[in-house]
């Protein structure tokens, strides 16, 4: 940003801020601010999982607030403006508020948004059959019970349960779920612990195996 002439090239008015020898006022209707044609919002169709740069999220903000945060991040302002707003008028109209100069400028644009039903991967791999992490977990009878209502919290991430002999197994989708249960069945209960990996497949793209999570928690008195 810089005072490239006294006067404005296009109006004439002195004695204020320029961007490229353009006044501010000037500067609106000339692509001052800069917003994408169409946003496209996933949504997945089986879980209600919004995905935000690649990482799906659950909660109950409505499809309006992802569409103004994700605009936040696409929208382009000069350099030296402060965005103040940006503010959906249904799904074909979006206002978008700077401070520039000192002063504020509101602009409206067309936009198209759309909403683009998917399956997540965690939805995606349950419909697959397909886990990548078991949790071992053996213990006494009463332990087991307790541990149990821990992994039913996250349900939706357990494919599926097999019963053992002095526990159970969990089949989990997701192995950042599979390590934060661990973590906190350790902090409850006095476990061993004992993490190991199962190759499945082979990643072409790193050129080497894929492995399943595979963690092994057992009380000190239970004997594998």
């Amino acid at each position: 940003m810089s005072l490239k002439s006294k006067f404005c090239a296009r109006c004439g008015r002195s004695g204020v801020m320029l961007v490229d020898g353009i006044c501010t006022d000037c500067r609106l209707g000339t692509g001052f601010i800069e917003v994408p044609r169409k946003i496209v919002l996933k949504v997945c169709k089986d879980c209600g999982a919004v995905e935000v740069e690649g990482l799906w999220i659950k909660s109950n903000e409505s499809e309006e607030t992802y569409f103004e945060n994700t605009l936040i991040k696409k929208v382009k302002i000069p350099e030296g403006a402060e965005l103040e707003e940006v503010k959906f008028s249904g799904r074909e109209n979006v206002s978008v508020t700077i401070t520039f100069d000192r002063r504020k400028f509101t602009q409206a644009f067309p936009i198209i948004t759309q909403v683009k039903n998917t399956v997540c991967t965690e939805c995606a791999m349950h419909r697959r059959k397909q886990y990548v992490a078991v949790l071992q977990l053996r213990a006494s009878k009463p332990d087991i019970e307790k541990m149990r209502s821990i992994v039913s919290k996250v349900d939706n991430y357990v494919l599926k349960y097999e019963e053992q002999r002095m526990g159970f197994d969990a089949y989990i989708t997701n192995k950042e779920t599979a390590r934060h249960l661990a973590s906190e069945l350790r902090q409850r209960f006095s476990l061993k612990t004992k993490e190991s990996g199962q190759a499945y497949s082979w990643d072409k793209q790193r050129n080497r195996p894929k492995y399943k999570l595979v963690i092994l928690l057992r009380s000190r008195d239970v004997q594998q």
